[in-house]
């Protein structure tokens, strides 16, 4: 049950809980023709979950040892690799709400990165399961010195692999088995996934040939397509500041990099998994390896983004206690300079007026949120209803 939270969260992508993104290059888009992989982990419960990291390093007693960036009580994987060179990591994809229990998504991933050492392996693995919920699995492997994408719905199981030497996975299918899948075309329809798709494929074709600095760059990339600044925390952005972690994979080396804190703007820790895996007595970093820390993280601007996210929960439990405690004027004028351009600003102090009867300001924060770049279409509906029942509610008092 505990896992399969994990997977609820999936299933819950129109609360904003979750939506990741992975690449991965090789042969000729990498400087040294290695295989790359990188993945933003961006499954949100909150800032204390977001804390609670953990790098766990297994030495089963069947299998292959194995490293896995988890956080405490939890077995199962969603970024890990094997001492044979293979990865796996986990994207979302869209899922009806499980009614009925299967194998959680984190569990079958654990035993591919357990048990498989080719990406044929891994698809015998995950074939042997029915999933709980829709879900892609990134697997990189250093045999075969590519990566492959095996795609599961609660009733189907799909490979899908690329001859151009490169991958981007965000939250939808691109197998022919599962594309046309109704779910998957309903939330393409929401234009987020592939938005953020776009904007990595940008990225990578700028970048090309990527080494691991270029990897680290698209992985902490803030903005929209053509560069452009669509404000901070928007699920369009690849960095959207609400990661768990982030981490880089080079199976040839056996090197993995792992972001510290905060979000994906921490340093990038490399780890030597040949000496890891070798010995018993220590924990290997490379200290020469590390990525430095993302200068936005020393600015003014990161620390206003820290008081919008503490504003912004306030928010929230005003809006889900239906009344608490209000935000003060300072508070709305603090929360606005901290991400003016953001449409979620405008979105939340939208609710939030509209639940305190401030039909006057709810209207005009509607109007200016709408202006903005939106992640989901139904978002934007949401705010459009909102903005009409603000309307309403000042006619009928007039």
């Amino acid at each position: 049950s505990y896992h399969a939270a994990h997977d609820i969260g999936h299933a819950l992508q129109n609360m904003n809980l979750v939506g990741c993104t992975s690449f991965a290059a090789w042969s000729d888009k990498t400087q040294e023709s290695n295989l790359l992989i990188g993945r933003n982990f961006d499954f949100y419960f909150g800032e204390e979950f977001a804390k609670d990291k953990i790098i766990a390093f297994y030495k089963p007693d069947d299998g292959y040892q194995f490293m896995s960036v988890t956080w405490a009580c939890f077995s199962g994987v969603v970024s890990g690799m094997n001492e044979k060179g293979l990865t796996i990591t986990l994207n979302a994809a869209k899922s009806e709400i499980p009614t009925k229990g299967k194998t959680p998504v984190s569990i079958i991933a654990r035993d591919i990165l357990q048990y498989a050492g080719t990406i044929e392996e891994a698809l015998d693995i995950a074939n042997k399961y029915e999933s709980f919920v829709a879900e892609t699995f990134l697997v990189g492997s250093k045999f075969d010195n590519e990566v492959g994408l095996i795609e599961k719905s609660p009733g189907n199981t799909a490979l899908f692999t690329s001859k151009k030497n490169e991958m981007v996975i965000t939250n939808h299918f691109q197998s022919d088995d599962l594309k046309n899948d109704p779910l998957n075309i309903a939330y393409e329809a929401e234009e987020v996934s592939g938005y953020r798709y776009k904007r990595v494929k940008q990225l990578i074709d700028s970048l090309a040939p990527l080494d691991i600095n270029d990897i680290s760059e698209i992985l902490r990339d803030k903005k929209g397509l053509n560069g452009k600044y669509i404000g901070l925390s928007n699920e369009k952005a690849i960095n959207q500041l609400i990661a768990h972690h982030s981490v880089i994979f080079s199976p040839n080396e056996m090197i993995a990099w792992v972001s510290a804190p905060p979000y994906v703007l921490g340093e990038y820790v490399a780890y030597d998994l040949n000496e890891i895996f070798s010995r018993d007595d220590q924990i290997v970093k490379i200290d020469s390896l590390t990525i430095p820390k993302d200068s936005f993280a020393n600015t003014s601007a990161f620390r206003a983004y820290q008081r919008f996210v503490d504003i912004k929960a306030k928010i929230l439990t005003y809006l889900f206690k239906g009344k608490g405690e209000e935000l003060t004027s300072e508070e709305i004028d603090e929360f606005v300079r901290a991400n003016p351009e953001g449409f979620l600003t405008y979105y939340y102090l939208g609710d939030y007026m509209l639940m305190r009867g401030s039909y006057k300001e709810a209207q005009k924060y509607f109007e200016l949120g709408l202006e903005k770049e939106i992640a989901k279409v139904s978002e934007r509906k949401h705010m459009e209803e909102g903005l009409a029942t603000a309307k309403d509610k000042l006619n009928s008092s007039n």
